[in-house]
């Protein structure tokens, strides 16, 4: 084999090398997620939750210790309302979120248990009629996490806390006050 057809493979080997590496380690998805919240304010409990839906990009195989998520998720807010019996929309917005975790437990090499971190910075940019200057303009959550992460599919369950909360003030609708800073987050996401 001749010097330059050497050359010229060795290159497109390095070339499919680096390919397959970013399409292990960067991989886009689609994530949707319930909080639930229970709020207590003046001794009573109130049900809050709000859904969330977006994108999110992941850096890290399954197989690293540590995977690093970021991405843009839109999500509103509802209120159970007793009078009614049913679940009112207040509000939503964008939050992004940012988490690092650490793969604890390998089942294989596609199949891992993981722990981690996270904060969400999440931006108001609507309110329902009745609802008006309730949200602050921004706040940020952080929270601890536990989840299992395949090559395709990843669910976690989470414990936010708002370090300042959704809520300028806290909402009061027919004598029931909700304030949202804490609430358990389920989430479920696709990666492609």
């Amino acid at each position: 084999m001749s010097k330059k057809k050497k050359s010229t493979a060795l290159h497109k080997r390095h070339v499919l090398a680096h390919k397959n590496w970013w399409k292990e380690n960067f991989k886009f998805g689609f994530t949707t997620g319930l909080d639930l919240g229970l709020n207590e304010v003046d001794d009573d409990e109130e049900p809050l939750h709000c859904y969330t839906a977006g994108l999110l990009a992941k850096f890290g195989a399954p197989y690293h210790h540590f995977n690093l998520i970021f991405g843009a998720k839109y999500t509103w807010f509802n209120v159970w309302q007793y009078y009614d019996w049913d679940w009112v929309s207040v509000g939503g917005g964008i939050s992004i979120p940012l988490e690092l975790r650490y793969n604890v437990l390998n089942t294989d090499s596609n199949h891992n248990f993981y722990v981690g971190c996270g904060t969400d910075y999440y931006c108001a940019f609507f309110e329902r009629q009745g609802f008006d200057k309730a949200f602050a303009n921004n706040s940020i959550a952080i929270y601890p996490q536990i989840g299992y992460i395949s090559r395709f599919v990843d669910f976690s369950v989470c414990w936010k806390t708002y370090i300042r909360g959704p809520f300028k003030k806290e909402l009061v609708n027919n004598d029931q006050s909700f304030n949202g800073k804490n609430l358990l987050d389920f989430r479920l996401s696709f990666y492609f």
